[in-house]
């Protein structure tokens, strides 16, 4: 547990946690407006300290985002879901913010190469705390038995943490890069050393170009929603894909603006919204009680309006089946990347090979599954076996895709043509 006392500094971190009263928000926007909502939440959540009392009236600190979750044409019991869902949402982001900013304290501090290395005990530290620090804001207690899926989501989370570092890292790099050998000087240069902090070894250029697409794909995500909250029409929809879109990209994988295609745009769209989807499910599925709020997390309007700002369409031009499969395939990617977190968790010092092959297999059919069934809508209970290892078989060929292009991007453009092709071709081997 943390150790922070009120009011005051704590001397085991550091940080003044003040309980205070509401601070003058007056002239901000409401996306500003939300992000200072949710930093006061959090100084409140790091200061009640799990204490049931104090945490509820932390969450006094949204309640005035609630003025912004649109009830009309819905019963009572459905809008207090709604709000419900939207102040999930918020208190997740809340604890994402809060791992940030105390991962990126690490990286600069404890974890600084030049002081730490690439692994030190005080760096371990620092990061342990950042996550504790994240459970206090999202008020979830310690695991202390059958951890699986905290384990995996906390190394999600951190995943998290580190493409939000890349992006803020990107944008003030590509701002001052005007030639092609600068954007690239911030990718093989600036990136590569802070990926290298945060995961704690010295990454090649395959494992920086995976970070880098998915950081892309996030900040995509981000650029559209923004975007499209204040689209009137398709139109201005359209402008949002066009030239939002087009210069996030951009900036993001180190391009020039003309070098972004419409197919490479649509395809880092794709997955924007599928990690769009999982999280507003994740957030939905927090708080469903009942068989009919798992289905509106998964068919409901606010589902399908989330989905269609990051493809750049109308909410009513999104069919059923278009959500379905984006439902389906961000619940199989997210139930992958579950299992590549729980697998890569299991102590292969200490457990011979039986109790290892037995970890793996919990891994997949049952931390995996679990994640599956909770994407798709579903409890665990719900989802056979049979129908989870189905549905993962189709994932598991995205996954080498994927790999394959992290792989083929890493390819130097100071090889001749001839031998780009030889390590393309080896690539898809």
């Amino acid at each position: 547990m943390v150790t922070v006392y009120v009011g005051g500094t704590s001397a085991t971190t550091g940080m003044s946690a003040v309980q205070g009263a509401l601070l003058n928000v007056s002239g901000l926007s409401a996306a500003q407006l939300a992000t200072e909502y949710r930093s006061q939440y959090r100084q409140c959540m790091i200061g009640a300290d799990f204490n049931a009392t104090e945490v509820a009236t932390c969450s006094d600190r949204l309640n005035a985002t609630m003025s912004w979750v649109d009830c009309t044409d819905l019963g009572w019991e459905d809008c207090e879901f709604r709000i419900n869902n939207h102040l999930s949402q918020e208190k997740s982001t809340a604890g994402q913010e809060e791992l940030d900013y105390r991962e990126n304290l690490c990286d600069v501090g404890d974890c600084a190469l030049a002081t730490c290395g690439y692994s030190c005990t005080a760096c371990t530290i620092c990061r342990s705390q950042a996550e504790e620090y994240r459970d206090l804001v999202e008020n979830i207690d310690a695991c202390t038995a059958n951890c699986e899926d905290e384990e995996a989501d906390a190394d999600i989370a951190r995943d998290q943490s580190t493409y939000d570092a890349i992006e803020t890292l990107m944008e003030t790099c590509m701002g001052s890069a005007t030639t092609q050998a600068e954007r690239d000087t911030c990718i093989d240069d600036t990136v590569r050393a802070e990926l290298s902090v945060s995961l704690g070894y010295e990454v090649d250029d395959i494992t920086l170009q995976d970070y880098l697409i998915d950081a892309a794909a996030d900040a995509l995500m981000d650029a559209m929603s923004d975007c499209a909250a204040s689209a009137a029409s398709q139109t201005e929809l359209d402008a949002c894909l066009e030239t939002n879109g087009k210069e996030q990209l951009a900036e993001s994988l180190g391009l020039g603006a003309s070098d972004v295609s419409d197919e490479m745009l649509y395809e880092f769209i794709n997955e924007a919204a599928l990690e769009k989807t999982t999280k507003v499910v994740d957030s939905c599925m927090d708080i469903a009680q009942t068989e009919a709020q798992r289905l509106t997390c998964v068919t409901g309007d606010d589902m399908k309006s989330v989905l269609a700002s990051i493809l750049g369409v109308q909410a009513s031009d999104l069919d059923t089946g278009d959500l379905q499969e984006y439902i389906d395939d961000a619940a199989t990617e997210r139930a992958m990347e579950v299992i590549d977190k729980c697998v890569g968790n299991i102590n292969t010092t200490s457990l011979n090979s039986t109790a290892q092959a037995n970890a793996r297999t919990q891994c997949r059919q049952v931390t995996g599954c679990n994640a599956l069934a909770s994407g798709l809508g579903l409890l665990s209970t719900e989802l056979t076996t049979a129908e989870c290892i189905e549905y993962l078989g189709g994932a598991s060929e995205k996954q080498v895709n994927n790999k394959m292009a992290s792989c083929v991007a890493a390819i130097s453009t100071t090889l001749s043509e001839s031998e780009q092709q030889q390590s393309e071709g080896s690539a898809r081997l």
